[in-house]
């Protein structure tokens, strides 16, 4: 009975101590450290190749110019022309409107404009006339002062000769018939003096008379001229809305989309409806790639674009950075900037819309040293300060003896990035971690 006893205790005893070794191997493996003490690095090789940095975004296929085709004018549209995917000519008739009711419109204005250009010319006669009349009334005034002019020396001849037979009739040299003769002639003559002079009143009046209606007459010609004025306007007017009744294709391009339909009424009262959505011409086409804005400074004009679109996966387009706008785009607190591609699409088979993924080659270097990112981002349990405050790899000359190298580092494609100066060279081993390598390439386990 004490036999079988103690052989259970030694039996959980081996069990314990299996379960205790068994843990202490893997918490040595697990950490790199092998079961002889030994530090297990993963390591990489060193490399001088090409560079190509590139940032990889997405965006869709845009025209470079997209117009709204709509009608000014209201009405029914009585023809189409063209179709979705037609190819139109700049000033092209695409589209009709009825043209009816501006029409009839526009040809009673135009019975307006003649009507108001024959009162110019009636108003123009009637200027001529007064002006000759003022002239007639002009002449007559001085006709008027002519006359008065010799009354007035008439009644002076009359009256010294009045005065003269006077002191004669004194001496009784004339008889009292001659003086009574001469008398009467110098009255008449102050009645012609005084009828001059009421003839020549009247001359002015009828001067001022004819000067005030050639004034009213020519204010008549100017508003005339200013109602034939307003006709123009008014006819040309109906006359443009009559041309817009033709609906045209203001650039050469492609009808992306029509949105009217034979018979419908147009109502352009208070916005243009639209009617048909027109690209200019699609051999040259936009991509709009969507760029993180964490790598935004990295975008340049000019840099060359590589992507391809899932109709034609297999297919690789090129393109070339145009701009980059700097309005952000906001969405779920993330921003983003928008690039602009120059595509060329001489065969057409890339259409508005089509989404894309691209790479834009921001770096390429013919001959660069690059370490992978991950022997940058490793450091040592014992590291110090300055070691993990600063860019440092560590490489491994001896199975147990990491060295520290500073270096200064340019730009990376993600996965490695290059070494622009530090006593590092191709060939060196430098520590990734720690722990059983992964297989990959050009990793090896010390």
């Amino acid at each position: 009975m004490r036999l079988s006893r103690n052989r259970l205790l030694y039996g959980v005893a081996l069990i314990v101590a299996a379960t205790s070794s068994a843990y202490v191997l893997l918490i040595t493996r697990s950490n790199g450290v092998g079961i002889n003490g030994a530090i297990h690095y993963r390591t990489a090789s060193v490399e001088r190749r090409p560079f190509v940095a590139v940032v990889r975004a997405s965006g869709s296929l845009q025209p470079i110019s997209q117009v709204l085709v709509g009608s000014q004018v209201s009405g029914q549209v009585v023809e189409i022309l063209v179709k979705p995917n037609d190819h139109v000519e700049r000033d092209q008739v695409i589209a009709r409107i009825s043209s009816d009711q501006i029409g009839k419109r526009y040809q009673g204005l135009l019975a307006q404009l003649a009507s108001a250009r024959a009162d110019v010319s009636l108003r123009e006669a009637r200027v001529e006339l007064s002006a000759v009349q003022v002239e007639r009334a002009r002449s007559e005034v001085a006709d008027r002062e002519a006359k008065l002019r010799n009354a007035g020396l008439a009644e002076d001849i009359a009256g010294r000769q009045l005065a003269r037979r006077r002191e004669l009739s004194k001496t009784g040299a004339i008889s009292v018939a001659d003086l009574d003769s001469v008398t009467v002639q110098s009255r008449q003559a102050e009645t012609t003096t005084a009828s001059a002079e009421a003839q020549l009143a009247t001359a002015r009046i009828a001067v001022d008379a004819a000067r005030q209606e050639h004034e009213i007459a020519r204010r008549e010609l100017v508003l005339a001229t200013a109602t034939v004025d307003i006709q123009q306007l008014k006819a040309e007017e109906a006359a443009v809305e009559l041309e817009h009744t033709n609906i045209v294709a203001p650039v050469r391009g492609v009808i992306l989309q029509r949105t009217v339909e034979l018979g419908q009424t147009v109502a352009a009262s208070f916005a243009t409806p639209t009617l048909f959505t027109l690209a200019e011409s699609l051999e040259r086409m936009e991509l709009h790639l969507v760029i993180d804005e964490s790598a935004v400074k990295r975008v340049r004009r000019g840099q060359q674009v590589i992507f391809s679109v899932p109709a034609q996966p297999l297919r690789e387009l090129k393109g070339t950075i145009l701009a980059i706008r700097v309005a952000p785009q906001i969405n779920q607190n993330v921003v983003s900037y928008t690039a602009l591609v120059s595509v060329e699409n001489p065969d057409g088979e890339l259409f508005p819309g089509m989404t894309a993924t691209a790479r834009i080659l921001t770096d390429e270097i013919p001959e660069a040293l690059v370490v992978p990112n991950a022997g940058l981002r490793w450091r040592p349990p014992n590291a110090k300060p300055e070691e993990r405050s600063t860019q440092t790899v560590y490489v491994l000359d001896r199975p147990d003896a990491p060295r520290p190298v500073p270096v200064e580092i340019g730009v990376s494609d993600g996965s490695v990035t290059t070494v622009l100066a530090g006593a590092i060279h191709a060939g060196d081993r430098v520590i990734l971690g720690t722990g059983a390598a992964n297989g990959g390439p050009r990793i090896s386990l010390q």
